[in-house]
C-alpha cells in the first residue's frame, strides 16, 4: 500500500512539474528594428519556427522550444523577406554586423516574390 502511494505521489509531481513547464513564457531568440514600421503585422506571425510580434518598428522572435542549429542568417533574410528591410537584428544576444544586415537585406529581397504585372 504505502509503494501504490508512493507512485501516486510521484505522478501527481510530474503532472505539476509539466504544467508549470508548459506555463513558461516563450524564450525570446531575436529582436529586430525595422527600417519602416510600415511592414509590421498587427498580429502575431510566425516566421522561421519562431512567433513574431511587433510594436512600431521593434519586432521580437520567440518560441517555447529551442532553435538551435538555425543561422542567424537564415532568420534574417525570411524575416526582412516577410517584413520588409531591416534596420538592425539581433540573435540570442549577437548583433549582426553592418555588412551582414545588408547581406541579409539583399537576400531577402532577391528572394520575396515579385509582384505581377
Amino acid at each position: 500500500m504505502q509503494k501504490r502511494l508512493s507512485v501516486l505521489a510521484l505522478a501527481a509531481a510530474l503532472t505539476l512539474a509539466a504544467s508549470a513547464v508548459s506555463a513558461e513564457p516563450p524564450a525570446v531568440y531575436a529582436h529586430v528594428k525595422l527600417a519602416s514600421a510600415a511592414g509590421a503585422p498587427a498580429k502575431p506571425l510566425e516566421i522561421g519556427g519562431l512567433v513574431w510580434t511587433c510594436a512600431g518598428d521593434a519586432c521580437s522572435g520567440a518560441t517555447r522550444g529551442d532553435p538551435a542549429g538555425w543561422s542567424p542568417m537564415y532568420f534574417c533574410k525570411h524575416v526582412a523577406a516577410k517584413l520588409g528591410p531591416l534596420a538592425a537584428w539581433s540573435f540570442r544576444q549577437h548583433e549582426m554586423s553592418a555588412g551582414d544586415l545588408a547581406t541579409c537585406n539583399t537576400a531577402a529581397a532577391g528572394a520575396a516574390p515579385t509582384a505581377a504585372k
